[in-house]
């Protein structure tokens, strides 16, 4: 049996909701992760972007928008100093790696001359 989750935005109490649906609700902003969440077993509420969830909800295999629904809120539960260090390491590493290979490619293709 999965675990139900209740939230609380700005005074309003919802659920019970699954894990999955608790990221839907984040992804299409009905929701933040400034939202107060609690399980059906306990009584302590927490933020929404200090709460791990016991199961891990994977999206349908066959529907594409919960995959996106699933992504979307993964990044949008990770904090602003995780977001950054994923840009700097698309935006320097990335180039890096292309540059590496292309120089490897000219290096291969000098010694065969």
């Amino acid at each position: 049996m999965k675990k139900k989750y209740y939230y609380d935005q700005d005074g309003t109490k919802e659920g019970p909701f699954t894990a999955r649906e608790i990221q839907q609700l984040l992804y299409e902003g009905t929701i933040g992760t400034d939202a107060w969440i609690r399980s059906e077993q306990s009584t302590t509420w927490r933020k929404l972007e200090d709460v791990s969830f016991d199961e891990p909800e994977e999206p349908a295999a066959a529907d594409p928008s919960s995959r996106k629904a699933a992504a979307m809120a993964m990044l949008g539960s990770l904090t602003w100093k995780t977001k950054l260090l994923l840009a700097i390491l698309i935006i320097v590493l990335l180039p890096l790696i292309i540059l590496i290979g292309i120089v490897s490619l000219i290096i291969r293709t000098l010694r065969k001359i």
